[in-house]
């Protein structure tokens, strides 16, 4: 089965999500990988929304995918729009 871990907000604005299968990772492993993004080589990322400046919290749902192969097009447009709309969110502050 294909999960998906957020790393959401009090506002449910999502930092960051990680999809993975539960053949392959645990839901300890993936938070593992996921604190990386926010401490490895000085984190790519801030520990806060930059929208509403809360601190995220983790949550992990199951999709309704069973394979990576079978979730990797759904996943590629949700990144997609999700690009779309952080640039539009930051050049409106510009």
């Amino acid at each position: 089965m294909i999960w998906v871990t957020q790393y959401l907000c009090p506002d449910r604005h999502a930092l960051f999500a990680l999809a993975w299968d539960d053949n392959e990772m645990s839901q300890a492993s993936v938070e593992a990988e996921g604190e990386k993004m926010f401490t490895e080589n000085g984190g790519p990322l801030n520990r806060w929304c930059e929208l509403c400046g809360g601190a995220p919290h983790v949550e992990h749902q199951e999709s309704l995918f069973q394979t990576m192969e079978e979730a990797m097009p759904t996943l590629k447009q949700v990144e997609s729009e999700n690009i779309r709309t952080r640039d539009f969110v930051l050049g409106m502050r510009n």
